[in-house]
């Protein structure tokens, strides 16, 4: 809705639902699910936006599809990825991808697309979800991410300390789950 009252096109996609929770003006809603290619019930994120945003170069990208966020970047072209100017993910199963070597496979072209192409402006983990101790250090199971694409970047700023003032709590009633240490330091 933010986006509407600014004038940005939304485009949105889920299969799980008949509709967005809200009437957003001028958005786009297609019923499907974002997947590596286009097939059945799905459709690639580089169909998706070769379809509803073909002269649009300055894109927003926002997911958060339960851990099929992975799958999506295996073949992900790299000039679709360059069109997002910011990207708002969360990243599911966190422990997984540091403990698992399969998961860590399956997470590996997400991470390297971002990472060789994107600056991590902000983090902020989802406190329902929970951590888990690996080696004494906790981590969150469920993080969500903003980074912005590198030609954007004029700064590079160390963070000392999260949660920011305007963060929320997924849930209210229990605390903030820190962030791992090593992930503020530059």
């Amino acid at each position: 809705m933010d986006l509407a009252k600014r004038g940005i096109k939304s485009f949105m996609a889920d299969a799980s639902v008949d509709g967005p929770a809200e009437n957003v003006p001028g958005a786009v809603f297609r019923k499907q699910h974002l997947g590596p290619r286009t097939e059945g019930g799905f459709i690639s994120l580089k169909d998706w936006v070769d379809d509803c945003a073909s002269d649009e170069s300055e894109l927003i990208l926002q997911m958060d599809i339960e851990a099929a966020e992975y799958p999506v970047f295996s073949l992900l072209p790299t000039e679709c990825l360059a069109r997002f100017r910011i990207i708002v993910i969360e990243l599911h199963r966190i422990p997984s991808i540091l403990m698992k070597p399969k998961f860590f496979e399956r997470a590996k072209p997400l991470l390297e697309a971002i990472g060789a192409s994107f600056t991590s402006v902000h983090i902020h983990t989802n406190n329902v979800s929970g951590q888990v101790e690996i080696e004494g250090t906790a981590f969150p199971r469920v993080v969500e991410a903003t980074f912005i694409r590198n030609d954007r970047v004029k700064y590079r700023l160390p963070t000392h300390a999260l949660p920011h003032k305007l963060d929320a709590r997924h849930n209210p009633a229990s605390p903030d789950i820190p962030i791992p240490k090593e992930w503020l330091k530059i």
